[in-house]
């Protein structure tokens, strides 16, 4: 080989040597915190309700029903997803000059167009004012129980603010409603007012640590917690979460959960979320020393109702 050829190999080489030898000496990266669940704090929960009641249009009266679907956000957030109204047939009496006729009312149904948004104040479901609802009647129904003939389309706000009684755990759900609407060229009135209950509420996520170990009041680890053994903290979980829906009267301790469908753990690693296993039990699991740590216990009930437990802590060594 020629020598000045010998000596670029050489040198290439050396300096190749030379960078990985720095490189091998420089302290390895702090591995990133744990990712966080994507939007976890936005995640709400989500009822569904029916109720029976009075629905007036103007001096008329007559039997309604009403059927709710909502979501709960841990923000206060609330939002109506599905609202609908079913009121008896009624003959509404319309005044003119110096006579009245009589308009028949039949099938009439109010909806909502688009979500419903408001805030949770106090076990109220507070919306604003002007909340749109669409109504619609038809003049007959046939002898089978369908209704026929000219469709009516009632455009129908509320004239105040639209207060909806939340009280999962009484199981009670209320709403009391004013709304304007006009029927040929009649200003009208329609007063809402409904009494029930639920007809599902989302399980609610518990938690509790198998080994003798500090744990907060929510059943989580303390935030910062001591290892048991040489490599960490090993520990085993149990699911002690419920569902309203699962309480039968006269019966107690483990129905509470004959709604839950599945529960399933998770934990955090530094390149995110791993899943860990389902079931009510899961363990042990090891969380090494010198990072924080996040424990997931996610939830499903029958309707697919969701519930969230995050667990935060992080894992000092021993001593």
């Amino acid at each position: 080989m020629d020598r000045r050829l010998l000596f670029v190999v050489l040198g290439v080489a050396g300096l190749a040597f030379a960078v990985w030898f720095l490189l091998s000496r420089q302290p390895a990266p702090e591995p990133p915190p744990p990712a966080p669940l994507p939007l976890l704090e936005q995640i709400p929960r989500a009822y569904s309700a029916a109720a029976e009641g009075t629905i007036a249009l103007g001096d008329n009266a007559v039997p309604g029903r009403v059927r709710a679907n909502y979501l709960v956000y841990p923000d206060q957030r609330v939002v109506i997803t599905h609202l609908a109204v079913w009121m008896d047939d009624l003959d509404l009496v319309v005044p003119f000059l110096w006579w009245e006729t009589r308009e028949p009312l039949r099938c009439t149904i109010f909806r909502n167009d688009g979500a419903i948004e408001g805030t949770l104040q106090d076990g109220e479901l507070v919306i604003p004012a002007g909340t749109k609802v669409l109504g619609q009647s038809y003049r007959e129904r046939d002898p089978s129980g369908g209704c026929r003939g000219k469709l009516r389309l009632l455009d129908t706000r509320s004239t105040d603010v639209l207060r909806v009684t939340h009280d999962p755990e009484g199981n009670h759900f209320g709403v009391s409603a004013s709304f304007e609407t006009s029927y040929q060229d009649h200003e009208l009135t329609v007063t809402l007012e409904a009494q029930g209950r639920y007809l599902n509420r989302p399980p609610v996520a518990k938690l509790q640590v198998m080994e003798d170990v500090p744990v907060l009041p929510d059943g989580c680890p303390e935030k910062k917690i001591l290892a048991n053994t040489p490599e960490g903290l090993q520990v085993r979980f149990r699911s002690t979460s419920y569902d309203l829906d699962g309480i039968w009267p006269g019966v107690e301790g483990e129905k509470l959960r004959v709604d839950l469908s599945f529960e399933q753990w998770a934990r955090s690693r530094p390149d995110g979320f791993v899943f860990l296993g389902a079931g009510r039990d899961i363990g042990p699991v090891l969380f090494e020393t010198g990072r924080e740590h996040q424990l997931l216990l996610w939830i499903t009930d029958r309707q697919g109702a969701e519930g969230r437990k995050l667990c935060h802590f992080q894992v000092e060594p021993p001593g």
